[in-house]
């Protein structure tokens, strides 16, 4: 049987048939498979206080652990929603005895330092909210709009981001949030985050990505490179239709780029751009599909005749 995170968040959750805790305790007679679990461990205990998860034990897993359908990375949703309350509560004191500073940005993205040294890329259009020192056991931001986090490991101390209706936890980390009225959208580049709404909770890890809705449950799915080329200024493109190209680069660089043929949209591009200006890159996709490139103020215009 394979040990891998959403077995672990299983087990924490209370999930786990008897067979699977089993083959998890001897997964843990391994030094480095304890120290993940125990990061595992770490974060869902912060996330859900008042539930601390007891060591495991081999002589009470049998008791412990009762049987019960398999859910993958979720954890379940009675414990998403005490999850999201007392994460909530938490937050509620934390904002209300230190000094917070509000971002908001416009038309242009913003790099944040926070005070543990992590770093926030914070897209256009954003809100942020973050204290000026993190004083609690936790250190908790508040997010509505697009941000990419870049967060400084500390066991003791993890990192959430309260974005809408879910709450993000993680310990050390690269993800990207996306954060509208109607949805959530979590990345992960790096690490393990745990996101809880009320109605779901998942464990993401690295190269995977899921979209939330406040009532509804989702599935984690296989991440989008691009996804946060606004604070990497990196764009990979595998056989990509030009409708998304382009659509990717006037997110990337804010700038509008159209076609004076459709049949330009269903071209296909396999390129990699690494901190490229949007010039550079439009001149070569133009010469690379044989188009040609105009510019109209701050419009761009392939011109050609396409892919049929």
């Amino acid at each position: 049987m394979t040990v891998d995170d959403d077995l672990i968040a299983k087990y924490l959750s209370g999930e786990a048939t008897p067979e699977e805790a089993m083959a998890l305790i001897d997964w843990l007679e391994v030094r480095e498979n304890k120290l993940r679990f125990d990061e595992l461990e770490a974060t869902w205990n912060m996330a859900n206080p008042s539930k601390q998860f007891r060591s495991v034990k081999k002589d009470v897993a049998w008791r412990k652990v009762k049987p019960t359908r398999s859910i993958g990375f979720t954890i379940g949703i009675a414990a998403s929603v005490g999850l999201f309350m007392v994460a909530s509560v938490w937050m509620y004191i934390s904002y209300n005895q230190v000094e917070i500073v509000r971002l908001e940005t416009n038309d242009s993205t913003s790099v944040v330092k926070l005070q543990d040294e992590s770093v926030v890329t914070v897209n256009q259009n954003t809100e942020f909210e973050y204290p000026v020192e993190f004083t609690k056991d936790t250190r908790e931001v508040r997010l509505l709009g697009e941000a990419f986090f870049s967060i400084k490991k500390d066991d003791n101390k993890p990192f959430i981001v309260h974005a809408k209706f879910s709450n993000i936890t993680v310990i050390g980390t690269e993800f990207n949030v996306r954060c509208y009225q109607q949805f959530v959208e979590v990345s992960v580049n790096e690490g393990v985050v745990l996101v809880v709404t009320p109605s779901d909770s998942i464990f993401l890890r690295k190269g995977s990505s899921a979209a939330f809705q406040e009532r509804e449950r989702t599935t984690p799915r296989e991440m989008d490179p691009n996804t946060w080329a606004y604070a990497s200024q990196k764009l990979v493109f595998k056989d990509t239709p030009m409708a998304d190209v382009i659509e990717a680069l006037e997110k990337t660089y804010s700038r509008t780029i159209s076609v004076s043929n459709e049949d330009i949209k269903k071209c296909k591009l396999r390129a990699t751009f690494d901190k490229d200006s949007v010039e550079k890159i439009l001149h070569l996709i133009s010469e690379s599909l044989n188009l040609k490139l105009q510019q109209n103020g701050e419009v761009f215009i392939l011109e050609g005749d396409g892919c049929p």
